[in-house]
């Protein structure tokens, strides 16, 4: 597994004063602190469940492990962006990749985003992906996604379980996808 995002974060105290004024715990509020860099990642109120990347990634990998798809040739895609407060992990699997004609290819990926300063909810995307551009605009079949906000009602094995069943609607596509692949679009204009 790739360590880029699988950096350790903590939760601190926030505190907080003025100029010349005496410094002050903000209670009900806590800071989600890289202890490497020593960057603030976000600030949050106590509500707020912290869930690393570390185990939300690894349980999105573990879940990929267990179903049944072959994961010969997995490609792996981190992306970070604010410093780590929010980031990103693609896995892309070759072995399920689907010829629709034409040079033209869908491959199964398996999106997940985590966040720390609260932009985006924890959640995956499941589905069958095509590149579009060089510069990696993909267009595609969602399957299955599922987002939650970090609160203590987050839970990541639930999200994962939601994950595995939606591994057969994927290949129940590949038909689809071949057939529109195979169809003449005729386009008759009138004035």
């Amino acid at each position: 597994m790739n360590d880029s995002i699988m950096f350790e974060v903590v939760e601190r105290s926030v505190i907080a004063g003025g100029i010349g004024s005496e410094m002050n715990y903000a209670d009900g509020y806590k800071a989600i602190v890289r202890p490497d860099t020593g960057d603030v990642l976000g600030i949050h109120s106590d509500k707020y469940k912290l869930v690393t990347n570390e185990e939300a990634f690894t349980k999105l990998e573990d879940a990929l492990l267990v179903s049944g798809l072959d994961t010969n040739g997995m490609f792996v895609k981190d992306t970070i962006d604010q410093k780590g407060a929010r980031c990103v992990r693609e896995y892309r699997l070759p072995e399920h990749r689907i010829d629709i004609g034409n040079d033209d290819y869908v491959d199964l990926m398996l999106r997940g985003v985590n966040s720390y300063d609260g932009s985006q909810r924890f959640g995956y995307m499941f589905g069958g992906y095509r590149l579009v551009c060089s510069n990696g605009l993909v267009i595609g079949k969602t399957i299955a996604s599922f987002g939650k906000k970090h609160t203590q009602m987050l839970d990541v094995d639930q999200m994962v379980a939601q994950l595995q069943q939606s591994v057969n609607e994927y290949s129940d596509s590949e038909p689809m996808w071949r057939k529109w692949a195979r169809t003449s679009i005729t386009v008759s204009y009138t004035h």
